[in-house]
């Protein structure tokens, strides 16, 4: 019953209180159901359970934030055979077929924060053991890159002895790109105690080229790094180059399949 319900949800935040009395305590209500004018198990539909999570709060101690809507947190969509509809800050909306055939193949797609990437200049081989990919048959205008995954220091200890008949590591490209080695030696035990580190070669036509990562996203069990020029030079030098590029992953993220493209140029 929804009394029975209001009871517990004060006791539960009077309870929460006590025990962490310095905190600041922000109560969200629910971020999402499936179908919102549905009755929920105390009987009423979700937007009543949000109207008992307000008023339940509006009674505590004035340490407690007020309620946030949680509706605000995400974006949501129920899919129904043809098209679907959207659910976002308590509106309702219908999608087309296309849009509801989008939303659902990205539903379950995580998208990482990216920075500055960590570069180093090594080099230009064609070596078949730092194999480039051709271009996928997707339609997606990707190039597979060479990735190797370092978990620990002595990996990558490792890939610089097993490589250097092929790469310069002490090289520091125009004094604003640190060496390879200046690179890895940055990271100590403690990083690879519960990271690793995710190393992209990637050649350039030009030792003009710069390139970056562009983003990195989960999507059912595979890790994808994807990495795109990052300079706006129109007429590049007429030397090659290879980059390295490194990512930092936790080691949870890299217990997954672990992929790495670069976008074609046009």
């Amino acid at each position: 019953e929804p009394a029975d319900v209001r009871d517990r949800a004060a006791a539960f935040f009077r309870r929460l209180a006590a025990l962490y009395p310095a905190a600041r305590i922000l109560a969200v209500t629910p971020l999402w159901r499936g179908e919102p004018a549905s009755a929920s198990s105390f009987g009423e539909d979700v937007r009543a359970l949000d109207r008992l999570i307000r008023e339940t709060c509006a009674g505590l101690p004035m340490y407690y934030y007020p309620a946030e809507d949680g509706t605000e947190y995400a974006f949501h969509f129920a899919f129904e055979g043809n098209g679907g509809w959207v659910w976002k800050n308590g509106k309702e909306a219908a999608v087309d077929d296309e849009t509801a055939r989008f939303i659902k193949d990205n539903a379950n797609r995580l998208r990482y924060e990216v920075g500055p990437t960590p570069a180093a200049a090594v080099g230009y081989t064609e070596s078949d053991r730092l194999p480039i990919g051709a271009p996928g048959d997707d339609g997606s205008g990707r190039i597979a890159l060479p990735l190797f995954r370092l978990d620990t220091k002595a990996d990558a200890d490792n890939f610089l002895t097993d490589h250097a008949d092929l790469l310069q590591f002490d090289y520091e490209k125009d004094g604003t790109f640190p060496s390879l080695r200046q690179l890895l030696a940055s990271y100590d035990e403690e990083f690879y105690a519960s990271n690793s580190l995710l190393l992209i070669y990637v050649t350039a036509s030009s030792g003009s080229h710069r390139y970056g990562i562009a983003s990195a996203e989960m999507d059912a069990g595979t890790f994808t790094l994807t990495v795109d020029r990052t300079d706006h030079n129109e007429v590049g030098t007429a030397d090659m180059e290879g980059w390295a590029l490194l990512y930092e992953i936790s080691d949870e993220d890299a217990a997954h399949t672990t992929l790495a493209y670069l976008v074609m140029e046009e």
